[in-house]
């Protein structure tokens, strides 16, 4: 078990942010172990044949099994909005967590080619790689990841506002709770306990790292990132319009309900679907007051997602195809 005795202080300081570089290592472990991330198989079928970017880098350090790099888990600064500008930060690294990283890779891989880098050579060539491979691999997919993740977090809020911290933690996955000030991790191998400093515990929400947790507790900011609720929705696609549900609420009210796989705007759905603006805002109107929509704001957007009762709307439609 792992415990994180937390103050007053890193209570009122918890938060949640997504964050493309936890993203993006999760996402290449998923390569290296595809055992351990059946959900995410379809992503070695994205890797490029003849990669411009050091690709076998990225896959080395991903192949340790109970490893993280710590240069990988930076605390949450930036925008998941914009990645390369995440990855771009990790240039100003601590040497000492580089030098750190490097000689635990000399212990665990002593043949790799990069564990006797100087570390700011290193860290360079992992920026540069992360870059490549996002432009390559994760761009087609980070419009889903940002809508995902973000709407996990309104979730997390909203269970937080509604039940307290307690809840909202224990809810978060099976191997977290909280309990006495204390932030509990079930790893069975290990007992350590450990104290936040009073800035503060950062939740990071992860489509690639379904269904794990990942800690990262030797900072002055603990961070713990989890798999986001409906990763599963980065590869679902919307289907043609079933003809029952057409008939049952409208051919464009069924479209905008299948494209709803995650949270979107009426903008989104506007250019998605060759729709005016003004059309789809009447048809999330009424289906909002038909309670087959929930909305929310995101900045200066207001986002669309599906009820539980259009959820089950969908699937009841599924299985009659079927």
């Amino acid at each position: 078990m792992l415990r994180i005795a937390v103050s007053t202080e890193d209570v009122a300081a918890l938060r949640f942010a997504p964050n493309a570089v936890w993203e993006a290592f999760s996402s290449i472990r998923a390569v290296v172990h595809p055992r351990w991330h059946q959900l995410h198989s379809r992503l070695e079928q994205l890797l490029p044949a003849r990669p411009s970017f050091e690709l076998g880098m990225l896959l080395e350090l991903a192949e340790p099994c109970k490893w993280v790099p710590d240069t990988f888990g930076p605390v949450p600064a930036g925008s998941i909005h914009d990645p390369v500008a995440q990855y771009e930060a990790l240039r100003g690294t601590d040497p000492a967590v580089v030098r750190n990283d490097l000689l635990m890779l000399r212990q665990l891989a002593p043949s790799s080619t990069y564990a006797h880098l100087e570390p700011e050579e290193f860290v360079d060539r992992l920026t540069t790689a992360l870059v490549g491979y996002h432009h390559a691999v994760l761009a087609p997919l980070w419009d889903r990841v940002v809508a995902i993740t973000e709407a996990d977090i309104a979730h997390r809020r909203a269970s937080m506002l509604e039940h307290g911290l307690g809840v909202a933690i224990d809810e978060l996955h099976e191997k977290l709770s909280y309990a006495e000030s204390e932030i509990r991790v079930d790893m069975a191998e290990h007992d350590i306990a450990v104290e936040a400093t009073g800035a503060g515990v950062w939740f990071v929400p992860s489509v690639f790292l379904w269904p794990w947790v990942s800690v990262e507790y030797e900072t002055a900011q603990p961070v713990v990132s989890y798999a986001a609720r409906g990763s599963g929705r980065l590869w679902e696609q919307p289907r043609e319009n079933r003809l029952s549900l057409s008939s049952l609420i409208g051919r464009s009210r069924a479209a905008i309900l299948e494209h709803l796989v995650v949270p979107r705007s009426t903008t989104w759905l506007a250019r998605s679907l060759h729709l005016a603006p003004a059309t789809v805002s009447a048809h999330l109107a009424v289906m909002s007051a038909s309670g087959l929509l929930d909305s929310r704001k995101s900045g200066r957007e207001v986002l669309y997602v599906r009820t539980p009762v259009a959820e089950q709307l969908m699937h009841q439609q599924v299985r009659r195809m079927l």
